[in-house]
């Protein structure tokens, strides 16, 4: 992390104070405070791109080389007017119909976004998670449904020792405590389901507690959690690393097929397109829901459209390639042959326009439409601009 430039020593030196982690985590993280000397600036709004160490000995000692691999963000040019436009239309849904059996564990490839161009004699694609990946994540989700039944039976005997637990004041601030801890035990008051992770994290604080001699869990719950802890620590270490595993793959591919779509605009002049929505509540589950598949869960943890667009915005920036906004409104009801609103549409997949017969995928729809609005808002910005231009001249 860098943490702002200083000038150091007789000659002020350029320099930037960086912080450097070597081992562990939040409290327990063993971290560093050092000076770079900078041979040359690092530039106003700068991306670093990587970092290389390099280490050489010294005598008795070693000397160490940092090189930074920046990038200098280019602003769009705002005074052009674009003749075509991809549109992003995040999503999920299988690519193929499945087996509907109960013992058969068989996942398809899973379509997280699909673009398509405002001129619709160009073909789209698809933005894809493949079958290895969607079967990892129903695996994850397969295991997390057992672990939490564990966590569900260990409830029914915890309750009655957590309603007589009194916080003290300041408690949650401790060190190596979480301010978690009183929502946690809020939570069971009111009686509602306790996950795996969050009884895993009670039964670390109540023994950091008993350990540091706070005791203000009855030694009933103590052995309680801490019998738990002991047989379920592995499948949790587990259950955490798999999930990171994927999360850091999902959030490469994303990257990757940012990367080359903005890659293409800029190649082939085209701006970007995406809805201005909030596309959390696409695929967000209530807390406590217990009545989706594994499948459905997976589906949910590998789409994460936001981060998909995320990636976009920031690769499109990188690149200075235009990035527009458009309104969600009935991007996925108009039909992009005839411009007709189909209020009828519900959540079907394909669907034919009743005022001109034209056969659609939906996303593919959506994409047309989302990208031809988004060159319409940005042309029309341009010219307006134009406009104020002549006027001041």
């Amino acid at each position: 992390m860098l943490l702002g430039k200083r000038e150091i020593g007789k000659g002020k030196k350029n320099a930037v104070r960086a912080r450097a982690t070597l081992s562990g985590k939040g409290k327990k993280a063993l971290d560093i405070e050092f000076d770079i000397l900078l041979h040359r600036p690092i530039p106003e709004n700068a991306q670093i791109q990587n970092v290389k160490l390099i280490r050489r000995r010294t005598g008795d000692q070693f000397k160490y080389h940092i090189c930074l691999t920046v990038k200098i963000p280019e602003e769009p040019d705002k005074n052009n007017i674009y003749k075509l436009a991809v549109g992003i239309d995040p999503g999920f849904r299988e690519e193929e119909a499945r087996e509907t059996r109960i013992d058969l564990r068989e996942y398809m490839p899973l379509r997280v976004a699909y673009y398509a161009f405002s001129d619709p004699e160009r073909n789209g694609g698809n933005i894809s998670v493949n079958k290895e990946m969607a079967d990892k994540a129903s695996l994850y989700n397969e295991i997390k449904s057992a672990t939490d039944k564990s966590a569900a039976e260990l409830e029914q005997r915890l309750l009655p020792l957590l309603k007589g637990v009194v916080i003290p004041e300041g408690y949650e601030k401790k060190e190596g405590r979480e301010k978690q801890i009183q929502a946690i035990i809020n939570a069971n008051r009111k009686s509602k389901t306790l996950s795996f992770e969050h009884t895993y994290k009670l039964a670390k604080w109540v023994r950091y507690d008993t350990e540091h001699g706070d005791q203000i869990f009855s030694k009933s719950l103590v052995t309680l959690l801490d019998v738990w802890l002991e047989n379920n620590k592995h499948e949790y270490m587990g259950l955490h690393g798999l999930r990171r595993r994927l999360f850091l793959w999902r959030d490469e591919k994303f990257k990757i097929e940012a990367s080359r779509l903005v890659k293409m605009a800029k190649q082939e002049k085209f701006i970007i397109a995406v809805e201005n929505t909030k596309y959390e509540r696409m695929i967000g589950v209530d807390k406590g829901t217990t009545d989706l598949s594994p499948q459905a869960r997976a589906n949910r943890m590998l789409a994460a459209p936001a981060t998909f667009v995320s990636a976009l915005k920031n690769a499109a920036d990188r690149e200075s390639v235009p990035f527009v906004k458009v309104p969600a409104q009935h991007t996925s009801k108009t039909c992009s042959n005839c411009h007709k609103v189909n209020r009828k549409l519900e959540s079907e997949a394909e669907w034919i326009c009743p005022s001109c017969g034209k056969e659609h995928d939906r996303d593919h729809n959506a994409a047309i439409n989302i990208a031809r609005l988004g060159l319409k808002i940005w042309n029309e910005q341009v010219e307006k601009q134009a406009g104020i231009a002549e006027k001041l001249y």
